[in-house]
């Protein structure tokens, strides 16, 4: 019966996990092949609708839901109003509706948690830990050999397309360090594993965004804890790294060594020597750029939007996928002040809510942070799972029924 049961906790978990990160695991199945209308996506969406209604039987519609989880489950539900009624008047001809669904995914994210207990923000990291780290290594090594002679190892036309992952890749690295760091205190031990290598690991992985915004999150942590924090490194991960310095240092691999830092190297180099930091740079400014002069053309534009998906096609022609990369600014954009509002809302509330443990907090702000940068609203379940995951592991659920 106990096996039984870790078994069932185990792929409640795993399900969770595979549904927040599948736009990482579809890469993955692309890479080897697995042919495309396997969509890891809506499989295990489909499959974690069919355990809400089943567990909403079993319940007979008894929920525990905290106080805190039921605020921010209305705000969504009538953030995704605002995107059903925006279709009504979107300039976009097609994608808005596609995008609108799309949406619908964060929703899950967040409520599947509220239902599955079983979900924890523990269970959450240790899966994606075993997750993310062997397929940031396969990421890195992609960019890495893409440009050498031994690129003939890979496959080119598959590697270009997966390759894209690495700032989403560089995102949940950070969020890894930032957890085994503040949550589960591994600054005391299983430093090396849980903290140092997903740090280098986002070092090179050329993801100039997160690595400075873990950096910016790290940096705030240690000015709350200065006067509490105490490193402790065990002998044996001393012994353990300097071990792997000297085969580094005194062998031929430090050409390989550097040769991975190089390419982050270069990219900073970029944003602070090109005009405009380049062109990843440029293109976001033009997107900023473009974004404000629009909202600002004038009253109706800048309350209602121009609805759900309307931006590619406003900025291009072209009606598909397409954002300023900010999340804020694309639903001041799309959905008007109401839609702005409502999306600030459920992203800064939390911070006025009281929690023993203030630095905990600062996962959250990484995560905003990150999506400040790049990426659109139908990427971000990882903000709706993680914000469900937080409230949950502070405060104390009661019963609803449904």
């Amino acid at each position: 019966m106990r096996k039984l049961k870790l078994s069932k906790r185990f792929f409640i978990n795993a399900l969770f996990t595979i549904f927040i990160i599948s736009g990482i695991i579809k890469s993955i199945f692309f890479y080897i092949g697995v042919p495309r209308f396997i969509d890891v996506t809506a499989i295990s969406a489909l499959m974690i609708l069919c355990d809400i209604v089943y567990v909403t039987i079993k319940k007979k519609g008894k929920i525990l839901i905290n106080n805190k989880q039921l605020v921010y489950t209305f705000l969504i539900i009538f953030f995704q109003c605002v995107v059903f009624i925006s279709l009504f008047y979107t300039a976009s001809t097609g994608f808005g509706y596609y995008k609108s669904l799309l949406l619908i995914l964060n929703i899950i994210a967040f409520i599947y948690p509220i239902f599955r207990k079983e979900i924890t923000i523990e269970s959450f990291f240790s899966l994606l830990y075993n997750i993310i780290i062997p397929f940031s290594v396969f990421i890195i090594f992609l960019n890495f050999v893409r440009w050498t002679p031994y690129k003939t190892l890979i496959n080119i036309e598959r590697a270009d397309e997966i390759r894209g992952h690495y700032l989403t890749i560089g995102m949940f690295l950070g969020l890894i360090a930032y957890y085994n760091i503040c949550f589960r205190n591994q600054l005391k031990s299983n430093f090396d594993l849980k903290v140092v290598l997903p740090i280098f690991l986002l070092v090179i992985s050329s993801a100039r965004g997160p690595l400075i915004f873990f950096i910016i999150t790290m940096l705030l942590f240690f000015l709350f804890k200065i006067k509490s924090l105490k490193l402790r490194i065990r002998n044996t991960n001393l012994v353990f790294g300097g071990i792997i310095a000297l085969v580094i240092f005194a062998t031929p691999l430090r050409n390989l060594f550097f040769n991975l830092f190089q390419r982050t190297f270069n990219r900073f180099y970029v944003m602070f020597n090109s005009d405009s930091g380049g062109a990843s740079i440029s293109g976001r400014l033009d997107f900023l750029s473009f974004s404000f002069d629009s909202i600002t053309e004038g009253p109706i534009r800048l309350l209602f939007g121009s609805g759900i998906g309307s931006f590619m096609f406003l900025y291009t022609g072209n009606d598909g996928r397409g954002y300023p990369h900010n999340i804020l600014i694309e639903s001041l954009f799309e959905l008007g002040v109401l839609g702005f509002l409502i999306l600030s809302s459920f992203l800064f509330f939390i911070f006025f809510y009281k929690t023993k443990k203030v630095t905990s907090k600062l996962i959250l702000i990484f995560l905003i942070l990150c999506y400040s940068k790049t990426g659109g609203l139908e990427d971000i379940r990882i903000i709706y799972g993680m914000y469900a995951l937080y409230l949950s592991s502070l405060y104390s659920p009661k019963v609803i029924e449904l």
